[in-house]
């Protein structure tokens, strides 16, 4: 669950992120705040489950900031963490519907007893509504057909720009006041072999549930969700008229993490999110698609239950796709679009059979070798990738497919185009992701002196933080508080042997409050700082 904090004071904000083990619990501090305006702002994009809430706070009273957060989130658990025991606050919170009151100094373990009492009061309501028994009997309850076959035919590239004008106006859909689009999928991960309350034969109802409850936790949010005939979940929302296009990507980041979050809590099993890319110009929908249904097969890579993002975040130029029969080539140009590598082989091995079965001639083969080739080339074009860069000693043979004088030529080679587009696929994803942590590390360097959590860097990427941190260890080896840990601490001793003061040491490294340095860089190094200073490097 997520869990935002507003705390004016820093050591205790610091204390409260830093010093408690929320991940281990499974709740995901999403934001920090120190200004009751600034998380008024933040709410909405957040979309926090739990509230951690001073009622001291500058720009306005933690109590009227809770009440009107009320008013709009009626779901979210309050937890008022204050320096005044008053009766009058108590029976305020009350009124405003307030989980718990704690008086400080809370200890941490008080804390996180509270939050953790109201998050399962909030699991335990959201799995009251979305009872298995609930889900069946709304089996039938779909969204209206025509506004779902628009949505449909727009994502998939099947509507020229006035025809989505026309046929927007007509089912009622606004679509000019948004500046910014993004296609979503949300499909079920795949059940685990301990699972034994469903089976594969319940794929349908996951799917409806899954649906279901995406629709209920985005409705308001600017989306409109529907299923596709592959049996995921599609939801493409739209920016809204005051929101920039950074605003509008974390906007989305933090709903595709609740959706999948509620999932969990009412179903006990997990789902994860692709993320498409952000796109104005409408004919762009079909490549948000696509690049939202590429990012959800790095599950492979990292792990499942995660809000994913294509590693290439440049929208490609837009193509035209051309749809092939048998079923067995559309079959490949799905799964190299999707770089699947185990159905796109299969589906050629498939094609490599039927190849020449019904030829009557040497002509017509070489027609269907022609035909193949170029279903193989438009994959590389659509990508805006070099024919040349992709097949390199390849490339040159599809200027002689009349050299080839035998099936098993022809099978090996085609094999080989296959294996190479989805080998520079791969190459292009692990470039991408490695310029980011590249950026990444860059930043930490630069801004040792501050503190730089994972949400801050995540916002600063516009990418979600779940994915983020998964992305970092994959890369890394290490979680990025670890590493982030090392570099400071690091530093710090240099700083230290070099002669700095301990707190010139603590600044200089990010920390305000001298006491809790002092415990981290003794719990790294074994010595307390003052003994560090002016020893030898």
């Amino acid at each position: 669950m997520n869990l935002m904090i507003i705390e004016d004071e820093v050591d205790i904000r610091q204390r409260l992120v830093q010093t408690i083990p929320w991940e281990e619990h499974g709740i995901h501090v999403a934001a920090e705040v120190g200004d009751g305006l600034d998380a008024w702002r933040m709410v909405e994009r957040v979309k926090p489950d739990l509230l951690l809430l001073d009622i001291r706070l500058p720009g306005i009273n933690g109590l009227d900031l809770a009440a009107k957060i009320r008013e709009t989130e009626k779901d979210l658990k309050i937890i008022i963490l204050s320096g005044h025991d008053d009766f009058e606050y108590a029976r305020a919170s009350i009124d405003i519907g307030v989980s718990h009151f704690l008086l400080k100094p809370a200890g941490n373990d008080e804390v996180m007893k509270a939050v953790l009492n109201a998050a399962g009061q909030l699991q335990s309501e959201r799995a009251e509504r979305h009872e298995r028994h609930l889900l069946e009997t709304n089996w039938e309850q779909y969204l209206p057909k025509l506004k779902a076959h628009f949505y449909e035919s727009w994502m998939n590239g099947h509507y020229t720009d006035w025809q989505l004008k026309q046929q927007s106006e007509k089912l009622g859909i606004r679509l000019a006041d948004s500046h910014f689009f993004a296609v979503v999928v949300f499909e079920m991960d795949p059940l685990e072999e301990a699972e034994v309350r469903f089976s594969k034969q319940d794929t349908g109802l996951l799917q409806f549930s899954l649906y279901s409850i995406t629709e209920e936790c985005l409705r308001g949010s600017d989306c409109f969700v529907l299923h596709d005939s592959y049996g995921s979940i599609l939801a493409l929302f739209h920016s809204r008229s005051s929101e920039h296009e950074g605003e509008f990507q974390q906007r989305i980041n933090f709903l595709a993490v609740k959706v999948l979050s509620v999932v969990k809590d009412c179903l006990k099993l997990t789902a994860s999110a692709g993320i498409g890319s952000v796109f104005a110009d409408r004919s762009e929908a079909i490549h948000s698609l696509r690049l939202a249904k590429r990012a959800l097969l790095t599950r492979v890579v990292y792990g499942r239950h995660l809000a994913l993002h294509h590693p290439d975040l440049q929208l490609e130029e837009d193509q035209p796709s051309v749809w092939f029969q048998p079923a067995s080539l559309r079959c490949l140009t799905v799964a190299l679009d999707m770089e699947d590598e185990e159905n796109a082989m299969k589906a050629m091995e498939e094609l490599i059979g039927e190849l020449g079965q019904t030829a009557t001639s040497a002509v017509i083969i070489q027609e269907q070798v022609l035909l193949l080739s170029s279903l193989l080339t438009q994959s590389i074009h659509t990508r805006n990738w070099s024919v040349a860069a992709v097949l390199q000693e390849d490339a040159a043979l599809l200027y002689h497919l009349s050299s080839f004088v035998t099936r098993e030529q022809i099978a090996s080679f085609l094999r080989r185009i296959v294996r190479k587009i989805l080998a520079f696929a791969a190459q292009r994803r692990n470039t991408g992701s490695s310029k980011l942590i590249q950026d990444m590390l860059h930043l930490i360097e630069e801004h040792i002196d501050m503190d730089i959590s994972l949400q801050s860097m995540a916002n600063r990427f516009y990418i979600n933080s779940s994915y983020l941190s998964r992305l970092f260890k994959h890369n890394m080896k290490k979680s990025y508080s670890d590493y982030v840990m090392e570099r400071k601490m690091l530093r710090a001793r240099q700083h230290l042997i070099d002669g700095s003061k301990v707190h010139d040491a603590a600044r200089m490294v990010g920390y305000i409050n001298v006491g809790f340095f002092s415990k981290q860089f003794q719990k790294y190094w074994g010595v307390v700082p003052s003994e560090m200073r002016g020893l030898p490097g």
